[in-house]
């Protein structure tokens, strides 16, 4: 057969790059000569870059927002994408709980036509605790008096009696007058950046001392 050189773009290498190429052909041969020029187009491979749902607790700080991909052909890996895409979030430590959108900018290579995907950034709620202090047992007897309890998250606290002979207004119990086993509950519903958290106490509620009086019959002497 006839002996035939070709070249892409002038070089005789054959092109591996996404690119358009000028491709000619010439016959190298001391009786026949001829050329032919033709366009060879490689394109794109698509690369997906997709950003990472992350998570992390309200007042802290963002982790570090990542990017994984796929699409990559021939073994390679991020190290030979030309500029590579950002992810960024409008989140900041002092944003409430909820979800945040990741979004993915800029990018390019010569070799991949990149697919940009964005993900989502979730702000989650702290646990807190509630403190309810320890409460004496008492007499069916004793006056009203105060309780205290406390959240950690410096939220308002909601008292009640969840059973037993005792009444609450506020933070004072007031004794209904009949023994048994009172059991108070402090309650805090929590907000969106902090969850529901609840303590219980029990005490007793005894009967009062009861002075019992013994009558002792004397029999009368009769006769001297």
């Amino acid at each position: 057969g006839l002996s035939v050189s070709v070249t892409y773009n002038g070089s005789s290498d054959l092109p591996v790059l996404a690119g358009t190429y000028t491709v000619v052909a010439t016959i190298n041969h001391s009786q026949y000569q001829g050329t032919g020029t033709g366009t060879m187009t490689i394109a794109k491979a698509s690369l997906t870059a997709r950003a990472d749902n992350i998570s992390r607790d309200y007042k802290r700080d963002n982790p570090p927002l990542t990017i994984t991909y796929s699409g990559f052909v021939n073994n390679e890996t991020t190290a030979v994408i030309d500029t590579s895409p950002s992810a960024s979030t409008s989140a900041t430590a002092t944003s409430n709980a909820g979800n945040y959108p990741i979004t993915i900018a800029g990018g390019s290579d010569n070799n991949y036509s990149l697919s940009l995907q964005g993900g989502i950034l979730t702000v989650l709620p702290l646990d807190q605790t509630v403190t309810l202090n320890e409460i004496g047992n008492k007499a069916v007897t004793d006056q009203p008096f105060p309780i205290t309890a406390s959240s950690s998250a410096g939220l308002p606290i909601v008292l009640s009696i969840e059973s037993g002979p005792a009444q609450i207004s506020g933070n004072i119990i007031s004794l209904t007058g009949t023994p048994g086993t009172v059991v108070v509950k402090a309650t805090q519903d929590g907000t969106v950046n902090f969850k529901p958290a609840a303590a219980q106490r029990l005490f007793s509620v005894e009967a009062a001392d009861q002075q019992v009086q013994a009558w002792v019959r004397v029999p009368r002497r009769v006769g001297g």
